[in-house]
């Protein structure tokens, strides 16, 4: 029988660290700080922490094949992050960080594809669910009579997109890499990470005060943290019941702070697009 109270216990810490994430970024933004600097740091923090673990454990030899797999998942953290940080100016925290919880379907599709999984009925409607849910979140075309730029329409799905394409990247690690791998497999992605963020901040520009650099060590921390809790609640309690648990959870969080402290407020396209976004993670994890 599963430890279902570790296993809670994970999931929400997990479900704490997730949201501390977005909220320090909504926090730094409010603060006046280069949100993008800030990132950047972050990764360059995570990856010196699982430098640490990995050095206190036994890491086994990692094929090329996992290498890339590995780089590109945290390619593609901070690929997210850019993406998340251009969202905050136009629509909040709330929105996007439901585009990411959503992006739990992609990996479920990348299964039937890649490793032959079949979807129950109720699962397909939960995918096509989804795609609405984007679409819903995702700004209308004009606001206020004035039309707004195209790329600004196309930030939310393209979160949707690069969060969920990290987390198909994982999902293969998951699948194919042996169990004792997942140590330094976690350094590969961060490192990745933190490097491309070195190279982002060559033209972005560093942290220019204590501040965006206590910010970015904070944010790596709980972004560490969410990865940790997260596999651990994994291991402890069935996917049917984490994923959903996990995204609504954390999306409920995230919001609930933002209207208290911001008085951020989703409207009645983003309210519904996220009902239906978490009632689609909710169909697809259903076996």
């Amino acid at each position: 029988m599963p430890d279902i109270p570790a296993g809670a216990l994970s999931l929400i810490l997990s479900v704490v660290s997730t949201s501390a994430f977005s909220l320090i970024m909504k926090w730094s933004q409010e603060r006046g700080y280069a949100v993008l600097s800030v990132g950047g740091v972050n990764y360059i923090a995570v990856a010196v922490a699982a430098a640490v673990i990995v050095s206190s454990g036994r890491i086994g030899d990692v094929s090329p094949g996992m290498w890339a797999l590995a780089a590109s998942s945290g390619i593609g953290f901070l690929v997210t992050y850019i993406l998340l940080a251009q969202a905050l100016r136009r629509s909040g925290v709330t929105i996007p960080t439901a585009a990411v919880q959503i992006a739990m379907v992609l990996p479920i599709l990348a299964a039937v594809v890649l490793w032959h999984e079949r979807l129950r009925p109720v699962q397909v409607a939960g995918v096509l669910i989804s795609v609405a849910a984007i679409a819903l979140l995702a700004p209308p075309g004009r606001k206020g009579g004035e039309r707004l730029p195209r790329w600004t329409y196309l930030i939310v799905p393209a979160i949707f997109v690069a969060s969920g394409a990290t987390r198909v990247a994982q999902k293969a690690i998951t699948e194919v890499a042996p169990s004792g791998q997942q140590p330094m497999l976690a350094l590969i992605w961060f490192g990745a990470a933190a490097v491309s963020s070195v190279g982002m901040m060559s033209f972005t520009g560093w942290p220019t005060c204590a501040g965006e650099w206590l910010a970015g060590v904070c944010l790596g921390l709980v972004n560490l943290g969410s990865l940790v809790f997260l596999l651990r609640a994994l291991t402890l309690i069935p996917a049917v019941i984490a994923f959903p648990a996990y995204s609504s959870l954390s999306l409920i969080l995230v919001s609930g702070v933002a209207f208290l402290l911001w008085d951020e407020r989703p409207g009645w396209r983003g309210g519904v697009g996220i009902l239906a976004g978490l009632l689609s993670v909710a169909l697809v994890n259903l076996h």
